[in-house]
């Protein structure tokens, strides 16, 4: 075999080659979702240089970089790519920095409205509202003025409750006075825009929050409706929590007044044969689930009772329980308990009324 010699210089290039590290010829991505989950990678690797960088200097390097790419508008509807906006309003300087970003944010001819209630852009307005929401300026006028609108978008929710925890007491206040007293019935059971009233009584002040509760109260005219459901109960409670002493009266002496209402629950199934055709059409036939959450039967005391075992209205008569010996109302919490005494064993094996019965 007529081998070729090398040189002394080829040996030495072959054994400085032996020491570099093989990583295999390079491969073609064959599946688009590994690129979308490395970019995913790259937006977290951005946000975190930009939130802990080695020094001032570089921060501000690649903050300028990612503003002068022309891309912050696309960034702020781009699912990853929002994370980075959000770390660049966190990390800016000046609100000129800031202008720039709300500027890319609304787009073309968008409005403020529209931002809260895009699945994307939201999440930028969130973290506006977080850290500079005194530099909104008259986008706080857009989201009063269409709060209630926002309030009952699933998207649109969080950026409200935002405003809501972070604006200032007039802030809130105009808030509260744009829902009408209906609006606020309607709000109380939305299974969204109660989130919003919650977040209402837990951040406002003292007189606000006294104000809202009332108001509260006395637009859940129907209080079995109210409780009935899982969103008029959280509000309910936060009612009775936050709210004064006078308040918390009030709830107890409606849950007594409901107990001595005599009610008429019978539904489709309960009825004869000759009761269901002559109802056919006009009544409304319950499920399986909707006989179980909904009220049995009830006549005096017995109406207190399918309070405390029922699934959502439980909880509140928790409440008014923990409050009233919270408060030193006795008057209250002996009508309540003297009400619930005769059915304590019944209490004890439901599912939900036994927290009741520990209390």
């Amino acid at each position: 075999v007529d081998l070729e010699k090398k040189t002394d210089a080829e040996e030495a290039d072959d054994a400085d080659d032996e020491l570099e590290p093989s990583f295999g010829p390079a491969t073609k991505v064959q599946n688009t979702k590994n690129v979308k989950e490395a970019t995913g990678k790259h937006n977290f690797l951005i946000s975190t240089c930009l939130e802990y960088p080695t020094s001032v200097e570089q921060r501000q390097a690649l903050w300028q970089a990612i503003a002068d790419s022309g891309f912050l508008s696309q960034m702020c509807a781009t699912k990853g790519q929002n994370g980075v906006i959000s770390s660049m309003i966190r990390t800016s300087t000046s609100p000129a920095q800031r202008a720039l970003i709300i500027k890319a944010l609304l787009g073309d001819e968008k409005t403020m409205k529209e931002a809260a209630c895009h699945p994307r852009r939201s999440i930028v307005v969130r973290t506006f509202l977080e850290t500079y929401i005194s530099e909104m300026g008259t986008h706080i006028d857009c989201f009063i003025a269409n709060v209630k609108e926002i309030a009952e978008h699933a998207v649109g929710s969080p950026v409200v409750q935002r405003v809501a925890e972070f604006g200032t007491d007039d802030i809130k206040k105009r808030l509260v006075a744009a829902f009408t007293k209906k609006d606020i019935e309607a709000a109380c059971i939305h299974p969204v825009a109660t989130y919003f009233f919650q977040q209402l009584l837990e951040s406002c002040d003292e007189a606000d929050r006294n104000t809202i509760c009332a108001a509260v109260i006395s637009a859940t005219k129907n209080l079995r409706e109210a409780m009935s459901t899982a969103a008029g109960s959280r509000v309910l409670q936060k009612a009775v929590s936050y709210g004064s002493d006078e308040i918390v009266t009030k709830v107890a002496r409606l849950l007594e007044r409901a107990a001595d209402m005599e009610v008429d629950t019978k539904d489709y199934h309960d009825m004869t044969e000759e009761e269901k055709k002559s109802a056919d059409g006009k009544i409304k036939r319950l499920s399986k689930s909707e006989r179980r959450d909904a009220f049995g039967p009830v006549l005096g005391d017995d109406a207190l009772l399918a309070f405390s075992k029922h699934p959502h209205a439980c909880f509140l008569v928790e409440s008014i329980l923990k409050e009233t010996k919270r408060r030193g109302l006795e008057l209250q919490r002996k009508r309540l308990m003297n009400a619930l005494k005769p059915h304590v064993f019944e209490l004890a094996v439901s599912p939900w009324a036994g927290r009741i019965v520990l209390e």
